[in-house]
């Protein structure tokens, strides 16, 4: 199987993230071949990713070489008007709400856009029965498949969590990129609101170049550099699951999401969650007070009010941890292979 992938990332964002993964298994495993058309400026970003997954960077791109084109994100969606595929094209959405309320296209235009593609890929049926159905409704069902996300196993045993003696600090963790849609502001206020009488950490990993997006303001708020605040930035995604097991919360304020998986690798190593109340949460199996703690997104009483009870409940943050890594258990990593494999050659084969 020989594939071409066209997306605008291959670095450190979820869709990146699990496209990375995804060649890997196929390059490394499969022996398939993946190429991914870049410009100058990609080449040289992506180097080490490219390097590390086996993908062949191309710049003059002949479809006749390829079987099949994987379009990552609906973002990069458009780069089809410039294929003239004779080839099967596959769409894989990670977006939900968020890209739907800013987009600038016609419903006309996006039900057109969506009808190019041999096969769109959802994460969850919360986009496909809800976010994008008006505008593929039309479309066979064979073309539309849902394929959830699935967790890889971690290298760090999931144990139980030694919630700190008295005095001690509280360690809570964020990770995705920096930026309005995930609400980091919202976090970051609750814990420093805390901090005056309770020792409480908050470590957030993630990209920080689009933290302007708060406005100038949180940008000088991140440089104050406050002792109960550690703004990392991008690390190395192997090294996100080891700052994970330190930590005794994962929080993820986040506005919009379709299939995150900062939570679920949270889960994995038996970390409790709280986590803004998003639909396609439930689609994926997130139960209140079963596996995870949910509140209302942008409500910082609540946000801070359900922290409070994880730091003060050991009874109902090892309830939490354990559900959690049930539900991630119930994601393996294996399964997802299996299905977006078997998606890719049936469309091959189509």
């Amino acid at each position: 199987m020989k594939i071409l992938s066209l997306t605008h990332s291959y670095g450190a964002d979820g869709a990146a993230i699990m496209l990375n993964k995804t060649i890997h298994y196929w390059v490394n495993e499969l022996g398939w071949t993946v190429a991914a058309a870049v410009n100058d400026a990609m080449e040289v970003l992506y180097q080490a990713d490219f390097k590390k997954n086996g993908i062949q960077p191309v710049k003059n791109v002949d479809l006749k070489n390829y079987d099949v084109v994987l379009i990552n994100t609906l973002l990069d969606a458009p780069q089809i008007d410039r294929l003239n595929a004779s080839i099967p094209v596959v769409l894989w959405v990670h977006e939900g709400e968020t890209w739907l309320d800013n987009s600038t296209m016609t419903a006309g235009d996006l039900t057109r856009l969506f009808a190019k593609f041999n096969l769109i890929i959802f994460q969850t049926d919360w986009q496909r029965l809800e976010v994008f159905r008006s505008f593929i409704y039309r479309l066979e069902k064979n073309r539309v498949a849902v394929i959830p996300n699935g967790i890889t196993p971690s290298y760090l045993a999931a144990t139980e969590i030694q919630y700190p003696i008295k005095d001690s600090t509280f360690r809570v963790v964020n990770v995705g990129s920096v930026y309005a849609r995930k609400r980091q502001a919202d976090l970051a206020s609750v814990i420093e609101k805390m901090a005056q009488d309770t020792s409480i950490i908050c470590k957030f990993i993630g990209d920080l170049q689009h933290a302007h997006t708060f406005g100038p303001e949180f940008t000088h708020y991140i440089n104050q550099k406050l002792p109960c605040h550690e703004w990392v930035g991008i690390i190395p995604h192997e090294q996100i699951n080891a700052e994970l097991a330190q930590a005794n919360l994962f929080c993820f304020p986040s506005g919009d999401e379709s299939f995150p998986l900062a939570p679920l690798e949270a889960a994995n190593l038996k970390i409790p969650v709280v986590m803004a109340d998003l639909a396609p949460y439930r689609q994926i199996g997130w139960k209140h007070e079963v596996n995870c703690l949910l509140y209302p997104v942008g409500n910082l009483a609540e946000l801070e009010k359900a922290i409070r009870r994880v730091q003060e409940d050991p009874k109902l943050a090892a309830k939490l941890a354990q559900g959690g890594f049930e539900l991630a258990q119930s994601l393996p990593f294996d399964t997802y292979l299996k299905q977006i494999t078997k998606a890719i050659e049936a469309i091959k084969i189509a």
